[in-house]
């Protein structure tokens, strides 16, 4: 099965239930329960290629419990996360998923895994059932979907945040290198949409496979259309590939990583050295010592998360954050509709101010323009170069 990570093998479902607080139960009448616990259904990737982010959506959801639990609850009533190993599978996802619609005591809240595959398979049976959702996926194909929110960048946020920088510093001809996937494809276009908006043009695209092992034949033919800044977009091992690369053609131009990007932990990929020259745009919220990063919801959140992982967090910190920082709306988001109720709460987003919500951290907006995600503006970004990670956030070199 494919799987797009957008910032997400045991014989049967692991289920831990985190006893947060409460017992078996919650929410309004139009989603079962016994109205005295808010009811989460956790769903990730506990077991498989991707066990160790699916851990980190773990850490997240039950970190956020923790915090809400300590801040009077949802709506004043305590969180209870139930955590299922979804294992990565779409076939596993609707399963799990059918099986909570039909309990009698239907969760108020589904976290849909780590991937849009396994949140496209959750929503499409949380929508119908009247259920809320949310998690840190993120793509188009979860964009009609009612009844979702998530706090987790677009990454056509990502890319107008990149161009507006690039632009600034006077780059006018851009290349892009893009996974070869459906994804790749899709952000290659938004580019190409924008670029004249920001005074730049994309002269060229070069796709390079998932599991490539070498991109100097992209990254020569990019050369040839001459442009005077690369830009790569990718998660995963083909984005110290193109690091890689790009050092050993020894080229010039520089070389500048996008939100996409910037979810990988780089140095540890191609060490320091490689990784050094690069210069990544990342939501500010990511980056040690920045205000938001510094601030006092970021570091309850990293407290929390670390508490709850037993340590200093291993992997980047989109999948352990984007998990906690959903729930958070959620909870801002019941207590201005007044309910539990999930059309109701999905409506009472587009109302919600970051200024209005001590433990939320993210961008300056939120729902405002009406999407399931976050409007993140290009203020919302820092450029920098990477020393490696500290605790899940980038450090910025000296």
């Amino acid at each position: 099965m494919k799987r797009k990570i957008r910032w997400g093998l045991l014989p049967l479902a692991t289920v831990v239930s985190v006893a947060a607080a409460g017992c078996a139960g919650g929410g309004d009448a139009a989603t079962g329960g016994d109205g005295n616990t808010y009811q989460v259904l956790l769903l990730a990737p506990l077991s498989g290629p991707l066990a160790s982010y699916g851990k980190a959506v773990q850490v997240g959801g039950e970190a956020a419990a923790d915090v809400i639990n300590a801040h009077g609850g949802i709506g004043g009533r305590q969180v209870h996360v139930s955590v299922k190993d979804d294992k990565g599978d779409s076939t596993e996802v609707a399963s799990l998923t059918q099986a909570a619609m039909a309990d009698t005591a239907v969760p108020n809240l589904v976290v849909a895994g780590l991937t849009s595959d396994e949140a496209v398979t959750a929503l499409t049976v949380t929508q119908p059932a009247g259920v809320l959702a949310s998690g840190p996926p993120v793509s188009t194909s979860l964009a009609d979907f009612k009844l979702y929110m998530s706090p987790t960048p677009r990454a056509a946020d990502g890319a107008d945040a990149t161009l507006a920088k690039l632009a600034s510093q006077g780059h006018k001809k851009v290349g892009l290198v893009v996974t070869d996937d459906e994804a790749g494809q899709a952000i290659a276009t938004y580019y190409q949409s924008i670029g004249a908006a920001h005074g730049v043009s994309i002269v060229g695209v070069e796709k390079v496979a998932a599991d490539s092992a070498d991109a100097t034949a992209q990254l020569e033919r990019l050369r040839a259309d001459g442009p005077d800044v690369v830009v790569a977009s990718m998660f995963g091992p083909s984005a110290g590939v193109v690091v890689r690369s790009h050092t050993k053609l020894g080229w010039n131009v520089p070389l500048y990583g996008d939100v996409t990007f910037a979810a990988n932990n780089i140095v540890k990929q191609v060490g320091q050295a490689e990784a050094g020259s690069l210069t990544v745009i990342a939501p500010a919220y990511l980056v040690k010592g920045s205000p938001v990063g510094d601030s006092p919801a970021m570091q309850a959140a990293v407290a929390a998360m670390d508490a709850r992982n037993g340590g200093p967090l291993a992997e980047p910190m989109q999948a352990y954050v984007h998990t906690y920082m959903g729930l958070i709306l959620v909870k801002y988001a019941v207590e201005k509709a007044g309910t539990t109720d999930g059309q109701r709460v999905y409506d009472a987003r587009t109302q919600l101010k970051a200024t209005d919500m001590p433990l939320y951290a993210g961008s300056q907006s939120v729902f405002e323009d009406g999407s399931n995600w976050p409007a993140f503006k290009p203020d919302d970004f820092i450029a920098l170069r990477t020393s490696g990670s500290d605790n899940g956030f980038i450090v910025s070199q000296p």
